[in-house]
């Protein structure tokens, strides 16, 4: 059977609110996201990101057409969690691109990925 699965408003919506909570899960509290719901790559992308050099903002989008994939809330989870990992892996290779107080950085990095196993593991 060939599908078009699509998002809505409500996925986006979704979408945002699973965002925002990874981003404070991985201590991006400071982190500025610009969301957009529209296709940007190809048809095998079912959300993005895009970052700048002075990480002073990220878009993140979920795309509008998922192809043959179903779009179920657990999937958005799982999506809006990818991209957030990208937020944060991004946010630290620029912060270690520009030595933008190297410890520190390198410490919250550190402190971010304890927080989050520990949290995983209760």
């Amino acid at each position: 059977m060939n599908k078009n699965h699509k998002t809505t408003d409500n996925h986006m919506k979704y979408f945002r609110a699973r965002v925002a909570c990874w981003a404070h899960v991985f201590g991006l509290v400071h982190a500025r996201i610009v969301f957009h719901h529209k296709n940007f790559y190809g048809p095998d992308s079912l959300a993005w990101y895009i970052s700048f050099d002075d990480a002073a903002f990220f878009y993140v989008g979920l795309s509008r057409s998922w192809g043959l994939v179903p779009v179920t809330r657990e999937r958005l989870n799982r999506v809006a969690l990818h991209e957030v990992i990208h937020l944060f892996v991004e946010e630290f290779c620029l912060n270690m691109k520009y030595r933008k107080s190297f410890d520190k950085h390198k410490e919250k990095f550190v402190t971010s990925i304890e927080n989050i196993i520990l949290g995983l593991g209760e």
